[in-house]
């Protein structure tokens, strides 16, 4: 993928309230995260650098500091990533750069995203908890994610779900189980009246398609692990009891976490 934009972050790093924020003010009724925001960029520049430093800027853009016509995406991001006061525009320009014609298809994905389907801890100036679909960032991926808004290059966005530390978010396993339902030909699930639902959620999630990933098998478990001992990774004999043992401590054979469990391991 090393022609293609790349850019990630994690749902659980946008809401928990560590960071700056502030009202947008340009009529959005969105808050602005201008430390997290210049991270972002930071990490977004570092990804893609290989490609970013050979692309220039290729429109104009009203930004709150005057910037070379011909400067590169590269530098770009670095300028946003030094000063989180023109973060946000600077962003915003990436995006319409990115999106311009002739630029390469786009990669963007959110790790556990259920952190976001709910009230941030962030408070408005009513003391109460801002939903975290009012903050920028996560109205800018949600309306990517949602088909709202497309990537005109082309390209995937992704959004995985987590079952660690997970928060309560009724709304958004509905909607999980109600578009696993619309795809697989099953009558859709019927949401609990009693219950009060999200519909900023709801309604995000509403065309999105869904995945439902498994773990490895025990006999697909035990092939990686020897595959990982033939290697020199792991230097242990591959038995029954170990296969189970990791098995069962990688979540059930989550690829990466049985890794983490096997080739730790030394004698």
């Amino acid at each position: 993928m090393s022609n293609t934009d790349k850019a990630e972050s994690t749902g659980q790093e946008l809401i928990i309230g560590h960071t700056s924020y502030e009202p947008a003010t340009d009529g959005t009724n969105t808050y602005l995260q201008p430390h997290y925001t210049a991270e972002l960029l930071s990490a977004i520049g570092k990804a893609n650098y290989n490609l970013f430093s050979t692309l220039q800027l290729s429109q104009k853009h009203s930004l709150p500091i005057p910037v070379q016509h011909n400067l590169s995406l590269a530098r770009f991001c670095e300028l946003g990533a030094r000063d989180p006061d023109i973060a946000w525009p600077i962003y915003q320009a990436l995006w319409k750069e990115l999106n311009a014609p002739g630029r390469p298809p786009i990669c963007f994905t959110l790790d556990t995203v259920n952190h976001i389907m709910g009230p941030s801890h962030y408070l408005n100036a009513d003391v109460q908890k801002i939903h975290a679909h009012e903050l920028a960032l996560v109205d800018h991926f949600m309306s990517i994610l949602s088909g709202k808004q497309k990537l005109a290059n082309g390209g995937v966005v992704l959004a995985a779900d987590t079952r660690s530390n997970r928060p309560a978010v009724p709304t958004f396993d509905f909607a999980l189980s109600r578009s696993l339902a619309v795809q697989e030909g099953r009558e859709e699930p019927v949401w609990n009246g009693y219950v009060k639902a999200d519909t900023r959620t709801l309604e995000s999630m509403r065309d999105v398609q869904v995945m439902k990933l498994e773990g490895l098998t025990k006999d697909e478990a035990r092939g990686v692990m020897e595959y990982y001992a033939r290697s020199g990774m792991l230097r242990h004999t591959v038995d029954e009891k170990l296969v189970g043992e990791k098995w069962t401590v990688s979540g059930g054979g989550i690829i990466g976490m049985l890794e983490k469990a096997s080739v730790q391991l030394r004698v």
